[in-house]
Parts: structure tokens; sequence; C-alpha cells
């Protein structure tokens, strides 16, 4: 008698056993995939400066983690911050867009942001106008502190 009522209670752990680790095994894992989000910025400063840098002939994005690092670009672009607002790096960070010297008025601008699991998309936007005008674009934006990679697009 004892030994039946042994099996009985070994049968009932092993099948409570087996189907636990199967609701484990067939769960769904949110933590390895990420559906792509779009991300919150602000827009910091935007416009049209032929006096903002020198000598660039290609289009320029930077990521700004640190005072210092604002600062140096600052410095390089003769950036004018009178307007320009106090950001917080320590839950911030700054994407800076510089277009390149244009005779058609261009523009270039972040047209949207997404996260995935992997790293944070910035999507850029070039266009051109039929004039011509003089032009080096920029805009420069804040998002949220991330440690994922920051890609351009």
């Amino acid at each position: 008698m004892y030994h039946l009522k042994f099996m009985y209670k070994m049968k009932k752990i092993l099948a409570l056993s087996i189907a636990t680790i199967g609701m484990i095994a067939c769960g769904n894992d949110d933590s390895t995939t990420m559906e792509e989000q779009t991300v919150a910025f602000e827009t910091l400063a935007k416009g049209n400066d032929l006096d903002l840098y020198d000598n660039l002939n290609q289009n320029l994005n930077l990521i700004i983690s640190n005072d210092n690092e604002f600062e140096n670009f600052v410095t390089t672009t003769s950036f004018n911050t009178s307007n320009f607002p106090t950001v917080n790096y320590y839950s911030s960070k700054v994407i800076v867009l510089l277009g390149k010297l244009s005779q058609t008025g261009s523009n270039y601008e972040i047209s949207n942001i997404t996260e995935t699991s992997e790293h944070i998309m910035i999507n850029l936007t070039e266009t051109y106008n039929d004039a011509t005008v003089m032009s080096k674009p920029y805009h420069i934006v804040k998002i949220n502190q991330t440690s994922k990679p920051i890609l351009f697009n």
C-alpha cells in the first residue's frame, strides 16, 4: 500500500514538473525582442546659418553626451548659445545635424527617431529647393539618455 501511495505522489510531482518546464519553455521572452517604437525628441535649435562653421563639405552628425563635448562643439562651430537652453546630460543626450554648404537652400533635419531592443535610429531628411540660395542648415534636438548605440539613417 505504501509503495502505491509513493508511486502516485511521484507521478504527480513528475507531471507538475513537466507542465512547469513546458510553460517556461513556451513562454514569450519579451526581453530579447522589441518592436520598433517612436522616440520623443525636443528641438533645441533649428535654422540656417552661413557663419556657423567653415569648410564643411559634407553633412555632419554629432552625439553630445556631456558639457565638455558641447563646449567643444560651440568652439569648433562658433554656435551662438545665447538662446540655447541648459541641458542636463545625466538625463539627456543632444543630437546635432549640420548640413553642408548648399547653393539650393537645402534643409537637413531629423524626421523621426525610433528605438529597437538593439539601438536608437535617427532618421534624417534632406531636401533641396529650386532657388539659388546659399544655406548651411542645422537641427539640434534633445532625447532621453540612453546606453544604446545611436545610428543615423
